[in-house]
C-alpha cells in the first residue's frame, strides 16, 4: 500500500585489485498507524420534508457530516455505514450513522453523527370551517350536527410529513327559543407529531316555520246575542315547540242595530321563536226575531151607553231588545146609531225593526128601549071632516 515499502542498503568493499564484497541492510516501512480525526462528523437537525429529506441527508452524507482527518502516510478514503434509523412521528426519524476515513494500508478512524428530521410546521388550512344553521326539525337536529361534526364543517388540511387528525370541542348547543340554540365550534387539524392549527365556525339551529293552525269551527249566523256560542281553546303541535293551546278573541263589527253585528273570532298560535298562525271564525248575529205579544181577551160586547174599556197590552222580546208598544184604534159603524164596534190593534216594535201585532174588538149594541116618562092622555076633537091629521100629530 502506499503507505507501506522496504529499503535495502547494500555496502560493496572494493580494493586496489578490483578485488570486492558486499553487505546488504533492508529495512521495511510499514503503515499500522490509523488516520487522525482532526474534525468530528457533526450531527444536522433538518425540517421534514415529507420525502424523507433525501436531498439533505444526502449532502450530509457526502460532506461526511461535515468531519475532516489527516495522515501520515497516504491519502484518505471516506466511507459510511447507516448503524440505524429510528422511525419517530409522522415522517420524521432519527439516523445515526458512522462515517469512517481509511488510508491507503486500511487503517480507519470513524467518527458517528446523528442525521435528525424534525416536524415542527402545522398543517396548512386548505379550506376553513363554514356556518351552517338548519331549519328545526323539533330532535336537536341530531343527524345535520353530526354530519358537520364529522364533515369538520367543511374544513380541509393538509401536511408535508404525515397525516392531518381531526378534533373539535363541541360540548352542546345552547337553549334558545322552542328547540333551537347554537355552538361555535373550535376545529383543530392535528398532524402526527402534535402541531395544529384551528379554524371556528358556528352551527345554529332555527325556527322560522309558523305553527299549523288547526280548523276553526264553523261560520254560524244567530238570531240573537245570547245564541253566540262561548270561545273555547284550541289546540295545535309545532314541530319546534310542542303543544300550543289559545282562546278565541272577539272583534266586533257592529250592524245598524243593536241585535245585528258581525262577531269575528280569531285563534292565534305562536311558538316560542314567536312564528304565529291564525285560524278564523266568523258569527254573524241577525236579529230576525219579533217580540211576542201576550194574548190579548177575545172579542167582547157591552151595551150602549158603556164605552169600550182595552186590556193594555204586554209582550215580551226573544232577544231581550228593547221594544216599543204601539196601540191605534180602529171604529166600525153599527146598523143604528147606538151601535158600533171598536178594535184596538198593538203593534210591539224592536230595535231591529222586528213588528208583530194583537188585536182585542169590543162590540157596542143597543139592545135597550127607550124609557117613557109621561104617560099619553086621551083627546077628543071635533071631526074635521079630513081626518083630523092636524089634531092627530098634535
Amino acid at each position: 500500500c502506499a503507505g507501506s515499502y522496504s529499503v535495502t542498503r547494500t555496502w560493496t568493499a572494493k580494493d586496489g585489485c578490483n578485488n570486492s564484497s558486499t553487505a546488504s541492510q533492508t529495512i521495511n516501512v510499514q503503515d499500522i498507524t490509523a488516520p487522525t480525526i482532526t474534525t468530528v462528523a457533526s450531527d444536522q437537525t433538518v425540517l421534514c420534508d415529507g420525502a424523507g429529506n433525501s436531498l439533505e441527508f444526502q449532502a450530509w452524507l457526502n460532506t461526511n457530516a461535515g468531519s475532516s482527518a489527516t495522515d501520515n502516510c497516504s491519502s484518505l478514503t471516506w466511507s459510511n455505514e447507516i448503524l440505524s434509523v429510528i422511525p419517530q412521528c409522522g415522517g420524521t426519524s432519527k439516523t445515526l450513522v458512522r462515517f469512517s476515513a481509511t488510508d491507503a494500508c486500511n487503517n480507519s478512524k470513524k467518527t458517528t453523527a446523528l442525521f435528525t428530521i424534525l416536524d415542527l410546521i402545522p398543517p396548512t388550512l386548505i379550506t376553513v370551517a363554514s356556518d351552517l344553521t338548519v331549519e328545526c326539525d323539533g330532535n336537536g337536529n341530531t343527524l345535520d350536527l353530526n354530519s358537520w361534526l364529522s364533515n369538520n364543517g367543511g374544513a380541509t388540511a393538509t401536511d408535508l410529513c404525515g397525516k392531518v387528525t381531526w378534533s373539535n370541542n363541541f360540548t352542546t348547543l345552547s337553549d334558545d327559543c322552542g328547540k333551537t340554540g347554537s355552538a361555535n365550534v373550535i376545529f383543530k387539524a392535528t398532524d402526527d407529531c402534535g402541531n395544529f392549527i384551528t379554524t371556528t365556525a358556528k352551527f345554529g339551529i332555527k325556527d322560522t316555520i309558523a305553527p299549523i293552525a288547526p280548523t276553526a269551527p264553523s261560520n254560524l249566523t244567530v238570531s240573537c246575542a245570547g245564541d253566540v256560542p262561548v270561545t273555547i281553546a284550541l289546540t295545535t303541535t309545532d314541530i319546534c315547540s310542542g303543544t300550543i293551546s289559545a282562546l278565541g278573541k272577539d272583534t266586533i263589527v257592529q250592524g245598524n242595530c243593536p241585535n245585528s253585528f258581525v262577531l269575528t273570532r280569531t285563534w292565534t298560535f305562536a311558538d316560542a321563536c314567536n312564528n304565529s298562525s291564525t285560524t278564523v271564525q266568523i258569527i254573524t248575529v241577525e236579529d230576525k226575531t219579533t217580540p211576542i205579544i201576550a194574548p190579548l181577551p177575545a172579542t167582547s160586547t157591552i151595551s150602549c151607553p158603556a164605552t169600550p174599556v182595552f186590556t193594555i197590552a204586554t209582550a215580551t222580546d226573544g232577544c231581550g231588545s228593547a221594544f216599543t208598544l204601539t196601540s191605534t184604534d180602529v171604529t166600525t159603524p153599527g146598523v143604528c146609531t147606538g151601535s158600533y164596534s171598536v178594535t184596538r190593534t198593538w203593534t210591539a216594535t224592536d230595535g231591529c225593526n222586528n213588528s208583530s201585532t194583537a188585536s182585542q174588538t169590543i162590540n157596542v149594541q143597543d139592545i135597550t128601549a127607550p124609557t117613557i116618562t109621561a104617560q099619553a092622555s086621551n083627546i077628543t076633537v071635533e071631526c074635521d071632516g079630513s081626518g083630523n091629521q092636524t089634531a092627530i100629530a098634535g
